[in-house]
């Protein structure tokens, strides 16, 4: 049940709106608060309204994208030098930190794409016997 003030009716143009937001960066929470909606009734239309889910889901990979272009932009931003000629280090752990959060979203979001790869290998059994055997 909402609570007074809050929106809990469905409808395509906020689902449309709230994808839109996500896509360019916001946090769900951020437009629960913005747009008066329980972050409660935002899942609740996840499992209602199948056409507004998947665009979710399709807004997320999206963000995944644009967070992925903010680490380029971040990573070569110029940090201005001291009259030591010494960068910030504030300003650089912060943008440390700005690129350490996107990376670690942008892999939760695309793991195929932005998530760090596992191989695994293996070149011979443990077990010599079955090595002969399969060898044969």
């Amino acid at each position: 049940m909402a609570t007074k003030g809050q929106l809990s009716k469905y409808s395509k143009e906020i689902g449309d709106d709230i994808c839109v937001r996500i896509s360019e960066g916001a946090s769900l929470r951020k437009i629960s608060e913005e747009l008066g909606i329980a972050l409660r009734t935002l899942f609740r239309w996840f499992r209602e309204h199948e056409e507004f889910c998947h665009n979710y889901t399709r807004a997320k990979e999206e963000q995944a994208e644009l967070f992925a272009e903010q680490i380029i932009e971040i990573s070569d931003e110029n940090i201005e030098k001291d009259v030591f000629g010494k960068r910030d280090a504030g300003h650089v752990n912060h943008n440390r930190l700005r690129v350490d959060a996107r990376k670690w979203v942008a892999s939760k979001l695309k793991p195929k794409k932005y998530g760090d790869a596992i191989k695994v290998e293996s070149e011979q059994l443990l077990n010599p016997t079955v090595n002969l055997i399969l060898n044969k």
